[in-house]
């Protein structure tokens, strides 16, 4: 639980594995074991997870730019937004340039563009 209250507290920084240790007063090694019995999840996936789940929610209620929501949710680039979302959906690049075809929305390294996100994920996700 104290875990997962830090990286609540603190997602939009960058957490490392020495830092949830400290947080909890075990070492990484404890902190790791515990947190993969507890959550079956790295503390590492766990947390781009949660980035995703925030950033999602942003994106969809408010008027906050996708470069402004990576920023502030704690993602180095648009780039590796990009990526980790599309892991998260477990959808090949291909896909998702097919799909950007068929609807006009693009996806690249310098900018993401979605007409609106959860629709797009949810296509994503049926595709």
């Amino acid at each position: 639980q104290i875990f997962l209250s830090y990286i609540k507290e603190h997602y939009a920084d960058e957490i490392t594995l020495d830092d949830l240790a400290q947080s909890a007063g075990v070492s990484k090694s404890e902190c790791l074991r515990c947190f993969k019995l507890s959550m079956q999840d790295t503390p590492y996936h766990y947390l781009l997870e949660y980035r995703l789940q925030v950033a999602a929610d942003l994106l969809a209620n408010s008027a906050l730019s996708i470069g402004e929501v990576t920023q502030a949710v704690g993602f180095q680039s648009q780039s590796h937004f990009g990526n980790s979302l599309r892991h998260a959906l477990a959808v090949p690049q291909k896909t998702i340039g097919q799909h950007i075809g068929k609807t006009g929305m693009c996806w690249g390294m310098e900018a993401l563009c979605f007409l609106n996100f959860c629709d797009t994920i949810l296509i994503l996700r049926k595709m």
